[in-house]
């Protein structure tokens, strides 16, 4: 539990909740990111991973962040909507076993890198148009 507090504290977590506070769950389907790490912009400063435990939905207003329901890292990591703007860079992936899309998102004091599974493209672009 103790990791977990840190991991948010520390890792931008905690930054993007504060700053991107949201108060009803969207309805839209949710996607499981393979890996997500939080962390500063400036070099050399704590970052925190996650894997297989941070889910996104893609809506009009961004994409909405939460853990999942069942961990206890949910007491830690509460939910936020992250604005379609601080979206910088999509890419697709192509790995060995399963393609992936690569997001990054920045806005100005914290990034996040994701990575999501194909079969959440058709949503992703639904929402997503690249500036």
């Amino acid at each position: 539990m103790q990791m977990s507090f840190l991991s948010s504290r520390k890792g931008g977590w905690h930054l993007f909740a504060l700053r991107y506070p949201v108060r009803n769950r969207p309805v839209a389907t949710a996607y499981t990111a393979r890996l997500a790490t939080f962390g500063s912009t400036s070099e050399g400063q704590f970052r925190s991973s996650y894997k297989n435990i941070v889910r996104v939905m893609f809506t009009d207003d961004g994409i909405y962040f939460y853990v999942w329901p069942i961990l206890p890292t949910r007491l830690f990591h509460p939910p936020f909507i992250l604005p379609w703007q601080t979206v910088k860079q999509v890419e697709k992936i192509d790995g060995r076993f399963r393609d992936f899309y690569k997001l990054t998102m920045e806005d100005g004091t914290a990034k996040i890198r994701l990575l999501i599974p194909m079969k959440g493209e058709h949503d992703l672009f639904r929402y997503y148009t690249a500036a």
